[in-house]
Formats: C-alpha cells, sequence, structure tokens
C-alpha cells in the first residue's frame, strides 16, 4: 500500500514516504520537506519563515533571528539585508527586518544608521535616536564603536578647556580648568590627560586633600 514499502511491507518511517503501491523501498523527503507522520504517502513542503537543509527530516526549522524566507520548500533562510538590521525568528519578509537598537532607519531600502553622539535608542524599528540628557555642564558626548542602547550609553569627557572637578570627583562634572590649576599645580600632573582607569582614585586623594587644606 502506499506509506508502505520493501518486501515486508512494513510502514514508511516519519521524514519519507512512498507514494505507489508495490514493494518499493520508501523515499526521504527531499530538503526544504519535511513529514512528521509515519506512513505518509507524500511529504509537505516547508512553510514560509521555516527551512530544512537535510533529506529525511520530520520537521521543518525556523529562521533565526536576523534572518527571513518568503517561499516554501526553503533549505535556507536569507539574511536582513542591511547591516545592524535584524528580524524575528521565523520571519517571512524582509519587511519584518527592522533597525537593531541603537540604529535608525527604514524606508524601501532599509539602510541602518548608528544614532550618533549624544543620542541613544532602546528598541528595533525605524524610530529616531533619542537626546541623551545626562550631560554636565562643561562636557561633550563621546562617539561609540557601537550605536547606544540606552542612555546609561551616552558617555562623555570634559570639552576643551574644563577638566573634572576635584571637588565634585569621579566623573561627576566638569570645571573650568584654570579654577582647579591650583589642584593640579599641586601633585604636578593635568588631569585632562590623566588615564582614565585612574581618574577615579586620584580624584578622591584630591578631594580629600583639598578638604584637609580648608581645616
Amino acid at each position: 500500500d502506499v506509506g508502505y514499502g520493501g518486501a515486508g511491507c512494513e510502514q514508511c518511517p516519519a521524514g519519507a514516504h512512498k507514494a505507489s503501491v508495490g514493494s518499493a523501498l520508501c523515499s526521504d523527503c527531499e530538503v526544504g520537506a519535511h513529514q512528521p507522520t509515519p506512513g505518509a504517502s507524500a511529504c509537505e513542503q516547508c512553510e514560509p519563515g521555516r527551512f530544512q537543509p537535510q533529506a529525511g527530516a520530520s520537521r521543518c526549522e525556523e529562521c533565526p533571528a536576523g534572518t527571513f524566507i518568503n517561499t516554501s520548500g526553503a533549505s535556507a533562510c536569507l539574511a536582513c539585508p542591511a547591516e545592524h538590521s535584524a528580524s524575528p525568528a521565523g520571519s517571512t519578509s524582509v519587511a519584518d527586518c527592522e533597525c537593531a537598537p541603537g540604529f535608525t532607519g527604514g524606508g524601501g531600502e532599509l539602510v541602518c544608521v548608528e544614532c550618533g553622539p549624544g543620542t541613544f535608542k532602546p528598541d528595533a524599528g525605524p524610530g529616531a535616536c533619542e537626546r541623551c540628557t545626562r550631560r554636565p555642564l562643561g562636557a561633550q558626548y563621546k562617539t561609540r564603536e557601537a550605536g547606544p542602547e540606552t542612555e546609561d550609553a551616552c558617555l562623555w569627557e570634559c570639552a576643551a578647556g574644563y577638566v573634572l572637578d576635584p571637588a565634585v570627583g569621579s566623573m561627576g562634572q566638569c570645571a573650568e580648568a584654570s579654577r582647579v590649576s591650583f589642584t593640579t599645580a599641586l601633585y604636578g600632573i593635568t588631569l585632562a590627560v590623566f588615564e582614565a582607569e585612574y581618574r577615579e582614585a586620584w580624584l578622591s586623594g584630591v578631594a580629600g586633600a583639598a578638604q584637609g587644606q580648608r581645616r
């Protein structure tokens, strides 16, 4: 009978089929197809959003995030066309591809642009980058290698003519360089060129020393 093969008329396993009567062997499902049920007479093509690169499969795989497929019977999914774009798992159309968090853009030809200094974007999609609001007076925003996704990623540094204020310490505020020159002169070092990883500890010491001088 159909769905059974071989001299012993054994039921075709999942991932295989047999469409004709007789003693012929069961055949594996082709790539891009599957059959979850034993004893089947035909295989089923993978639906859009799913694929199968192997023959003899009992199920199709979901397209991973960042890919899509809009046709049936696919052996592979297509990557979203733009760098820094993404799509949910199981996507069926290029329209499902959106700019990732930290990048903005959209339209007919998907082009994703990194959020610039002083902006961030927490969600995927074509929305605009939001403006950072935590920069202190006398500071400017830094650029980043990857688009900032949260306001916590809006990094800043003291602008030209400003240095970290020892009275505040630990990257808290910038002050005009002339106002803190007496402190830097005391230690023979310039805050603007001091290594970033040592600033916090050094500034804490400077603030303590300045406080002691006031007593």
